[in-house]
């Protein structure tokens, strides 16, 4: 595999994209994100992707690793909230990912769990 330049994502036709310009120059939103989330992580085989997004996430900013964790944690709250609210947009296959999702709301509820901005 060939080095990764993080700053920006090249497309197979060789057409480069500044990942700021696609975050911040553009109409770039959560339902994008998701889309992109949702592509990545619909398919089989993604070995140590998982892995290779912490090391990289760890590599910027040290202040980043506790957005993100918090980013994380309040996705999955949120996604128990709604859940909770309504039915739930998903099926039984998902049941364990949305338990989970629960009983991370209570621990955070229960153990006062704050991510504070550093």
């Amino acid at each position: 595999m060939s080095e990764i330049d993080s700053h920006k994502i090249i497309l197979e036709d060789g057409t480069e994209i500044s990942v700021y310009a696609l975050t911040h120059g553009s109409n770039f939103q959560p339902e994008h994100l998701a889309g992109i989330l949702a592509n990545v992580y619909n398919q089989y085989g993604m070995g140590d992707f998982n892995l290779r997004l912490a090391k990289a996430l760890l590599e910027h900013h040290r202040t980043l690793q506790q957005s993100v964790v918090r980013a994380f944690v309040a996705v999955m709250v949120n996604i128990s909230k709604l859940c909770a609210a309504m039915p739930c947009p998903t099926d039984p296959r998902n049941e364990n990912a949305i338990k989970f999702c629960s009983r991370l709301e209570r621990l955070i509820e229960e153990e006062e769990i704050y991510f504070p901005m550093i």
